[in-house]
């Protein structure tokens, strides 16, 4: 089967990217013959290390001309694929009218209302409306919609033909063998959070409540990846503070294993995810995770240890109480007990994400739409 990913780009490190980077990757294994369409490559290298198989088509190539539509169109007709996929990029206004008849799926890393929490001012939310409403009469063209949680599904009811949830796949799993059969003994007095540096994943809280655990714990530290605006506004605050030495901006690294591996837990902070990967990452590595309970998807994969009869794998935190995100990372620290219990049972739930488990999903998809 043939089959063709529309994304903006590949070059970015984002969740967008090493989802696509891992699917495309798998299928490609297993005997599809997969093209990825981007925008604006524009000749830069993939951040993600793809399969050779998959084959990269660049519409700001030279190959190309005229509108962003024809160029599309044209690729469509050169690949003549047995089904497209759009990631809701600019691609979703025109996928369906030049695919010629072809199954077409959307498929959204975000929640539903990404807009009216992008642009939250009363002045923006017209613009916000505007937005969501554009995209919801776009996906009426598409065959099927593929949300990313169970619990963003009512609001994109009606909008498709047909409406499916599936997960995405663990990206980063640890291999080595040794340390999964042992499990990890949590004994590093790090914490890390990953994320690019935008106002969506709210650092600054993190920072804010580090202050706290800092004074409580000065011999634990706080390493942030990832890359972004905010890296001076951040920096600024870590110094006003006074975390100079407790509070890392490390910047973006492909080989996060190796951070994962060294690390005692993770802490997220954001206001809002379509589908949070990195507590999934986080829970292959065996990492206890502890995370706002932001729109959508954290209460999904956490189970809260102070309410589960297991033992739970972390702890969900009322969104925006940096009070309780401090109290939640202190009590991490200080059972190491606990830690070694949330980290067994978060090694449990990252099964629920096997690459092999989420793309039969895709398989079965697939094979009702294009089979």
């Amino acid at each position: 089967m043939k089959v063709l990913y529309c994304i903006k780009s590949l070059h970015n490190s984002g969740g967008m990217e090493k989802v696509l980077t891992v699917k495309a990757n798998w299928l490609a294994e297993h005997g599809y013959e997969v093209f990825i369409v981007t925008e604006r490559q524009k000749g830069r290298q993939p951040f993600f290390s793809l399969d050779g198989r998959v084959k990269l088509v660049d519409l700001s190539g030279a190959a190309f001309s005229g509108s962003f539509a024809l160029r599309l169109k044209s690729a469509l007709n050169t690949i003549q694929p047995d089904i497209c996929i759009s990631l809701c990029c600019r691609e979703v206004y025109h996928l369906p009218k030049y695919s010629g008849g072809r199954p077409c799926i959307a498929e959204f890393h975000f929640c539903h209302d990404k807009f009216y929490r992008k642009y939250s001012g009363l002045l923006l939310r017209p613009y916000a409306r505007f937005r969501t409403k554009k995209l919801e009469n776009a996906l009426r063209s598409f065959d099927c919609l593929v949300t990313l949680t169970k619990s963003d599904q009512p609001q994109w009811s009606g909008i498709t033909r047909q409406l499916r949830q599936i997960y995405n796949p663990v990206t980063l799993a640890d291999k080595d063998e040794n340390i999964v059969n042992q499990g990890n003994t949590h004994s590093s007095k790090r914490i890390v959070a990953v994320g690019r540096l935008v106002n969506q994943k709210n650092f600054r809280d993190l920072i804010e409540a580090w202050a706290m655990v800092g004074s409580k714990h000065p011999d634990w530290s706080l390493s942030i990846f990832g890359e972004g605006k905010l890296r001076k506004k951040l920096s600024a605050q870590i110094a006003s503070l006074g975390l100079g030495d407790k509070v890392k901006l490390e910047g973006a690294v492909k080989n996060l294993a190796l951070e994962y591996r060294n690390a005692a837990a993770l802490v997220m902070s954001s206001k809002l995810e379509g589908f949070p990967l990195v507590l999934v990452e986080a829970s292959s590595f065996g990492l206890p995770m502890i995370a706002y309970d932001c729109p959508t998807g954290p209460s999904e994969i956490i189970a809260d240890a102070s309410k589960d009869a297991t033992g739970g794998n972390g702890y969900l935190v009322e969104l925006g109480n940096v009070q309780q995100l401090a109290e939640r990372i202190c009590a991490t620290i200080e059972d190491a007990d606990a830690r070694e219990r949330m980290g067994r049972n978060a090694r449990k739930t990252a099964e629920r994400f096997s690459p092999a488990a989420i793309m039969a999903q895709w398989e079965q998809l697939f094979s009702e739409f294009a089979g």
